[in-house]
């Protein structure tokens, strides 16, 4: 590797790696993903940005991460112990997960078996068509707000009773107003969601807070 050479043969050697200096710091002594899924058994909160960055580095980090939060809660789950409660939520997940990746991957893996080992997956998406069959057909609880192609409403239509909401859905682009399938619901309702507001939170539960008491 230091040589660059394997007696008279030429290879890339060290400089292989130099592409990967950037995502690799001297201070750390533990690999991320194990860090990852012990604050998540705490109950904390992991905010993981790849925006930025070569594209197959942010699907390697991602994807190692996945599984790795995966096999470790299958672990714990074979030795008789409850796993953590975790959700993994992935935005522009149709860059994470294509449509042509093989069951056995940890993305199909994760929205089928997950839910045995306590793990919730929640993806935000534009492009319903690009995303896998099977974590489609896995999802139990749906949000659709707007979309502007009718490639991606005629694959949503296969699901549910979204077709009869397929002229609005690329119609109507009112902040807020969505089409809702829950899992305790037997039908797609039209739901209009109000921005959320920290202090009206508050007052609301203050409020509930208060009449408990006087009870």
């Amino acid at each position: 590797m230091i040589a660059q050479r394997q007696g008279k043969t030429y290879i890339s050697g060290f400089k292989i790696l130099a592409d990967a200096i950037k995502y690799h710091s001297p201070n750390r002594t533990t690999e991320v993903a194990d860090e990852i899924y012990d604050l998540l058994r705490e109950g904390k909160i992991v905010i993981l940005d790849l925006s930025v960055g070569d594209a197959r580095i942010r699907e390697k980090i991602s994807t190692r991460i996945a599984q790795r939060i995966f096999q470790k809660s299958m672990e714990i789950f074979v030795q008789g112990q409850t796993p953590p409660n975790i959700v993994v939520y992935i935005e522009e997940a149709h860059n994470l997960i294509g449509r042509g990746m093989d069951l056995t991957e940890t993305w199909p893996r994760l929205a089928k078996e997950g839910a045995k080992y306590r793990i919730g997956l929640v993806y935000a998406t534009q492009e319903v068509s690009s995303m896998h069959p099977n974590i489609l057909a896995n999802t139990e609880n749906w949000f659709i707000t707007h979309l502007n192609n009718t490639r991606e409403i005629k694959e949503l239509a296969r699901f549910y009773d979204f077709a009869d909401f397929s002229e609005s859905l690329i119609r109507a682009q009112d902040v807020g107003f969505a089409r809702v399938k829950t899992l305790s619901g037997p039908f797609v309702i039209p739901v209009q969601i109000d921005k959320f507001d920290p202090e009206a939170e508050r007052q609301r539960l203050q409020a509930l807070a208060e009449k408990g008491a006087s009870a």
